[in-house]
């Protein structure tokens, strides 16, 4: 990346609740699959999302990711209390 770039990352997180955390993890494993096996008769991929969602670094791990990657001004913002969280740096 050239220098005076931005970095804009946009993905589901870790929410900060424990009482939201709970409710997405059922949403997501439980819900979501149900839904997609209706819709879609094919609910493995979704599976493999809830999954993948967990094992995603938290949002102050993505931050040290980026710190030793060279970013400055890193930072980022919780959307629906961390479900989805929005990260910036700049090189």
């Amino acid at each position: 990346m050239k220098n005076n770039g931005k970095l804009i990352i946009i993905d589901f997180s870790k929410p900060v609740n424990p009482i939201i955390r709970y409710l997405n993890s059922l949403y997501l494993n439980h819900i979501v699959p149900k839904l997609a096996k209706i819709f879609t008769n094919n609910n493995d991929e979704y599976h493999y999302l809830a999954q993948s969602i967990r094992e995603h670094p938290s949002q102050s791990k993505i931050i040290n990711m980026m710190t030793s990657a060279g970013f400055t001004n890193c930072r980022y913002e919780n959307k629906l209390n961390g479900i989805i969280a929005i990260h910036y740096g700049e090189k």
